[in-house]
Formats: C-alpha cells, structure tokens, sequence
C-alpha cells in the first residue's frame, strides 16, 4: 500500500534527536524514486522525554499517540530518538509496525564517530529501515533472495538490506562505506510490491 498510493514520511523527534537534513532528504528521495512520484514530509513532531530503552509496544504506541496523519494512510511514522532498543546498545534501527520504525540516534552518532562518517551511517540505517517496512526483503514478497541466516535482508553486501546495516557491526563490516541505495534486487522487488504482482 506505501507505493501505491501517495506516501507520506512523518517525522517524530525528541530533541536533539533529529535527523541531518542530509540523511532525511536521501530518505525522501529515494522513497520518491521507488514510488515513482513524490513523498510528502510532514514534522518534525516533539516527542517529550529523555533516552530510556525503548520497547517495540512504547514506539508503536508513541507513533500512534503523536501522530498527525489519520491511521490507514499510506504514512512512513520515522521516529527519531535517543536511547536504546530494549537495553541493546548494538541496535541502530528498527521497524516495529508495517508503518512504524525508529532510529536509536545516539547510537547511530557514535557508531558513525567511530569510523568517521556519521553521515554515511545515519543516511543508510535510516533508508534501511524505511525498505523493511516497503517489504524488503521477502517480507511481502517469496523470492528466496533473502539471506538465510538473517531473515529480512539480502546476502548483497553492496545492498542497503544487507544484515549489518542495522546494527554496530556496519563500522566492522564496512567501515566509513556502508551501502546507502537499494540494489537492482531491491528495486526489482519494491517495483513487484508496487504493481501488486
């Protein structure tokens, strides 16, 4: 449903958790790219509070609570905050809903401080999670391409999918360089998804 009908990205931050302009306009753009028109942006929206370690059911819940868009609109909720994903340090990103994902800011900033490219790191984690809820990989569709020992990603080191995109090992596995587009698997499958074949 995201790609097939007018999507909207809705970014919700606490302070200081905002995303670079850099890394949001990429997000925007590609999410333009795969859909095939253009991706509405609406945000920021203030969420109150501090880092805490989040659970799956208290980002949903935020998401919905916060929310400007009407529920069963195609919406992207992208939250942006600090702390961790139920007490892991090692979780970068995450999607919890089919329209919800959260980006655990602070440990994007120092997982990217550590390999001198914070920009590169929040850019790919952010298009990352933004591709699990599109339904990459093998989330909506069954090609088998996705990578048996890390279901929901692809085995492409050169794909933003690939497993380690998501957590701290993207600095040991890629160094200053993670992947930051869909690979021509990813487009092939999100044009799949947006056909409805």
């Amino acid at each position: 449903m995201l790609l097939r009908e007018d999507l909207t990205v809705e970014m919700l931050a606490q302070s200081g958790a905002e995303p670079s302009s850099g890394a949001y306009s990429h997000l925007v753009s590609t999410l333009s790219s795969v859909a095939g028109r253009d991706v509405g942006r609406s945000g920021p929206i203030t969420i109150d509070g501090g880092a805490r370690n989040w659970t799956a059911g208290e980002l949903q819940s935020t998401a919905d609570s916060l929310a400007v868009r009407p529920a069963g609109s195609a919406t992207i909720r992208a939250l942006f905050v600090h702390g961790t994903f139920q007490g892991s340090d090692r979780v970068l990103g995450v999607a919890v809903r089919g329209d919800v994902m959260a980006i655990f800011i602070d440990q994007v900033r120092k997982t990217g401080g550590l390999v001198g490219n914070s920009s590169g790191v929040e850019r790919a984690v952010i298009l990352h999670e933004a591709g699990h809820l599109l339904g990459l990989v093998d989330l909506y569709l069954n090609t088998g391409r996705a990578d048996p020992d890390h279901p929901g990603h692809s085995s492409n080191r050169e794909s933003v999918m690939y497993w380690a995109v998501e957590s701290t090992a993207i600095s040991q596995v890629f160094g200053a360089n993670p992947p930051d587009s869909f690979d021509d698997a990813d487009r092939a499958d999100l044009a799949r998804i947006k056909s409805g074949n």
